[in-house]
């Protein structure tokens, strides 16, 4: 089998599990009531929240965008420096 054919699906899927692990941060911080008591929220109020989840959507973005990149040119195939048209 080859595994050329495969190697961008790995690229992939390294972006589906960093939107995965996005995804289940912003669910686990979530603000809830916690232990019974209304408003517990530890302090964090709409807008440090708000704040925070884009400082995590930032180096999310970075690595999908990498990813992407990775993905693009593994899909292009092998290549040879000697094939440059300098």
């Amino acid at each position: 089998m080859n595994l050329e054919k495969l190697a961008p699906f790995g690229a992939l899927g390294a972006i589906g599990g960093a939107v995965a692990a996005y995804a289940a941060l912003l669910w686990l911080s979530s603000t809830t009531a916690i232990g019974g008591a209304p408003g517990a929220t530890g302090g964090v109020d709409t807008i440090t929240r708000n704040v925070v989840y884009i400082g995590w959507a930032v180096p999310v973005a970075i690595i999908v965008a990498a990813h992407f990149a990775f993905y693009k040119q593994l899909k292009k195939g092998p290549t040879s420096l000697n094939d440059s048209p300098i």
